[in-house]
């Protein structure tokens, strides 16, 4: 793959505004996500665009795809302007949300006719309790099978506190695409202040309900590619190898680098799991399997013999 790509892609991680950060190893980082994209052969870097633009630069001409990963603050005007610029250019963006998005980054995400809700998706529908997960955690098997991204995908997905990400009536010239929708039996909670969350018609939305789209407008030669996502979470390393999530996040950078070739459901690492033991341990271990087991069916042998002589 090296030697035929003409150019070394990249792919750049947004930073300065409370990003999960590509360096962190913890259950909330994004280390395991930064790893598997230089295994599937990119470059992977940080972006902080306010340092670049104090220099008179803007987005890197290598930036194959810039990932802005669930900012926590509102971005300045001069950012937006730029990446709006990047991405009318023909460039590629995967934006990841959480419920408490800003809602400067919403309001630029409308502009490109997707409406960022601020809710929470619940499914009601109890397949997700089968898995260990709650209503607030719903599992993915609705996926559009025209997409390259999802297209032959058959994995489940699981998306922790995630908000909706509905396209607009009015698509304003862009092609807007559902990746992922949740069950008929979930909607997307507006009132989070609520002690018992339910549907309440006219204010929440009712599912299915797009969690994940992709928004696409070709222009001459250049062709602008946005997925945006309603949580983060499911790439993050906590959720990294639940099921499908690392195999639908990496078809989506594979997707929006022009490397459909590169996509696919990829076989799971086998995790080494040691058992380390202490000297006390080994000792219980080894009167328990050496001794008191043996012992204990040679005295139940002798007591059924006996009572069988009777």
């Amino acid at each position: 793959m090296k030697v035929t790509r003409e150019t070394e892609k990249a792919v750049y991680f947004l930073t300065g505004h409370g990003e999960r950060s590509i360096r962190d190893e913890s259950r909330n980082g994004y280390s395991q996500a930064a790893e598997a994209i230089k295994n599937e052969n990119y470059l992977v870097r940080e972006l902080n665009l306010v340092r670049r633009l104090a220099g008179g630069q803007g987005i890197p001409d290598s930036c194959s795809v810039l990932v802005i990963d669930r900012p926590l603050a509102n971005f300045f005007p001069t950012e937006l302007d730029t990446i709006g610029a990047f991405l009318n250019n023909g460039g590629k963006a995967l934006v990841l949300l959480d419920p408490d998005h800003p809602q400067d980054l919403a309001d630029f995400l409308a502009v490109y006719k997707l409406r960022i809700g601020q809710d929470l998706v619940l499914d009601a529908s109890g397949v997700g309790q089968l898995f260990g997960a709650g209503p607030a955690m719903p599992l993915i098997t609705n996926y559009d099978k025209d997409l390259a991204i999802t297209k032959d995908f058959g994995v489940m997905t699981f998306y922790p506190n995630t908000c909706s990400v509905t396209p607009m009536e009015d698509k304003g010239g862009y092609e807007i695409k559902e990746i992922l929708k949740t069950t008929d039996n979930s909607w997307a909670e507006t009132d989070l202040s609520k002690p018992e969350a339910s549907f309440d018609e006219g204010e929440d939305l009712q599912g299915p309900v797009c969690i994940a789209a992709l928004v696409t407008k070709t222009s001459g030669e250049k062709k602008m590619s946005l997925a945006v996502f309603g949580d983060s979470d499911f790439a993050s390393n906590g959720y990294w190898k639940n099921q499908g999530n690392a195999d639908i996040f990496l078809n989506t950078i594979n997707y929006l680098a022009e490397e459909e070739d590169l996509i696919s459901i990829r076989p799971k690492d086998i995790d080494d799991r040691r058992v380390t033991l202490t000297q006390a341990d080994v000792k219980t271990l080894f009167y328990l399997v050496v001794i008191a087991i043996p012992l204990i069916v040679i005295i139940a042998g002798v007591v059924f013999y006996i009572r069988r002589g009777k």
